[in-house]
């Protein structure tokens, strides 16, 4: 439990930078004209950086933990934030248009994950 609480800044630090490119990034990607995917790596750090500083606190079972809490909400709130806000998609906007919650899921809840405990596994 103590684990937990101690790792609650990190998961909260991971959701708010989340939703900050899900929502600003989204905006900006329309208003200055970029693809908007170019915005994934920012997010792959963003993992990466929660498993990475979740270590210092907690032990792997936490980290993926937090790392699935981060990634559904990325998922399902995260696409809801980024439709919301007209993302710029360039030519995947009809890809982006049809992808569903399940299909985010699927995505995120191995990816989240998987550089999570890159991030734990190089602290």
């Amino acid at each position: 439990m103590t684990e937990l609480l101690n790792g609650l800044p990190f998961l909260l630090f991971a959701i708010f930078g989340v939703t900050l490119i899900d929502s600003v990034g989204a905006i900006a990607s329309r208003k200055l004209q970029f693809n908007y995917g170019y915005l994934t790596p920012v997010s792959i750090g963003v993992y990466t950086l929660l498993g990475y500083l979740t270590a210092g606190v907690a032990g792997s079972t936490v980290v993926i933990l937090y790392s699935l809490l981060v990634g559904f909400y990325d998922a399902t709130v995260g696409l809801y934030l980024s439709r919301r806000c007209n993302a710029n998609l360039g030519e995947m906007k009809e890809y982006g248009d049809n992808l569903t919650h399940r299909d985010t899921l699927g995505l995120m809840l191995v990816v989240a994950p998987g550089f999570a405990l890159f991030g734990y596994l190089i602290h």
